[in-house]
């Protein structure tokens, strides 16, 4: 079975970068050692995760997964100098569609989770409601 390391790596919390993983599961012959990096969101933060890239492509024989949630270009840019298979939500889905409907896109950490409404906010209650009540 092949070995190979994913990394989730956010401006935020990963929430949407961990949902992008799961198209990891279309693969069952490899078996994904998983690293989340949220709230990566600054150049020093960047540059540890090109560092634990880097130490994964050695350990694994093979250039590591990454799918990444983040707004900031200029971080972007810097990320993608490592050598990994990149999977980039806002290449990928935001700026096409942002190019098809004329607009600047919102680029902030949560803003996926934001448009979602009381939807989004109401499941992070109830989580918070479940970690605070001992029964």
């Amino acid at each position: 079975m092949l070995k190979r390391t994913v990394f989730f790596i956010s401006d935020g919390t990963g929430i949407t970068a961990g949902a992008l993983g799961k198209l990891l599961e279309h693969f069952p012959g490899t078996n994904f050692t998983q690293v989340r990096l949220p709230f990566t969101d600054t150049l020093d933060k960047i540059k540890l995760a090109q560092d634990a890239i880097l130490n994964a492509a050695e350990e694994d024989g093979g250039r590591p997964v990454v799918i990444m949630t983040l707004g900031n270009i200029e971080l972007r840019s810097t990320l993608k100098e490592s050598n990994a298979y990149f999977i980039d939500l806002f290449n990928t889905f935001i700026d096409p569609l942002s190019l098809e409907l004329d607009q600047k896109p919102l680029r902030g950490a949560g803003i996926a989770h934001s448009v979602m409404g009381s939807k989004y906010n109401d499941r992070m209650e109830a989580v918070n409601f479940t970690l605070n009540h001992d029964d």
